[in-house]
């Protein structure tokens, strides 16, 4: 993909596609699809720049393989792809606590 966009970056094609997507990304980040949570993410860590930067790179290379592969877009569920980043942030939650010697509960188990 790297070649890809080595190729683009000196032709009208490339300002185009930097043009399209600076347009989309505001629009994509208040939506509900995965590109909007990943947007959203991004700003909150990142700030709105380089979150529109992330999302936009995100973008294209959706693009690219849909071109490069001749597929059709499938979405993730939304539900489904927040409960792996809830997952995911979980997992490393524990990690950096098993690492300090501490052990996560569930609130539901802890006394009240």
């Amino acid at each position: 993909m790297v070649d890809w966009f080595a190729i683009l970056v000196g032709t009208v094609a490339f300002i185009g596609m930097v043009r399209w997507t600076r347009d989309i990304v505001p629009v994509v980040g208040r939506s509900k699809i995965c590109l909007g949570i990943f947007y959203r993410r991004k700003k909150a860590h990142l700030g709105p720049a380089k979150a529109s930067t992330a999302t936009a790179r995100k973008l294209a290379g959706i693009v690219y393989n849909l071109l490069k592969y001749k597929d059709q877009y499938r979405e993730p569920d939304p539900v489904t792809y927040q409960l792996k980043i809830e997952e995911t942030i979980l997992a490393k939650l524990q990690k950096q606590a098993a690492t300090l010697g501490y052990k996560l509960l569930p609130n539901a188990l802890l006394p009240a």
